[in-house]
């Protein structure tokens, strides 16, 4: 069974999911898109499912690091 280990650095640092990370490099390269157009690349780009995309979607928003207005969806500086 693997072993989970701390390594140096700041603990209090939150930890950003891969599956995260491929979602905001996929808005940040388009600027701005729809939800669908954005969970659509997502499903290209990296194979993200489509409830991983909207489980992780939420929680980009619960957290402030997206802005969505109507349809469209913004992603701030990461």
């Amino acid at each position: 069974m693997p072993v989970v280990v701390a390594a140096e650095g700041n603990e209090s640092e939150a930890i950003t999911p891969h599956a995260q990370i491929q979602i905001l490099e996929i808005l940040q390269a388009h600027g701005q898109l729809s939800c669908n157009t954005w969970a659509k690349h997502c499903k290209e780009a990296h194979q993200v499912a489509e409830s991983t995309f909207y489980t992780h979607r939420k929680i980009l928003s619960e957290q402030g690091m997206i802005e969505v207005s109507g349809e469209k969806v913004k992603g701030k500086g990461f």
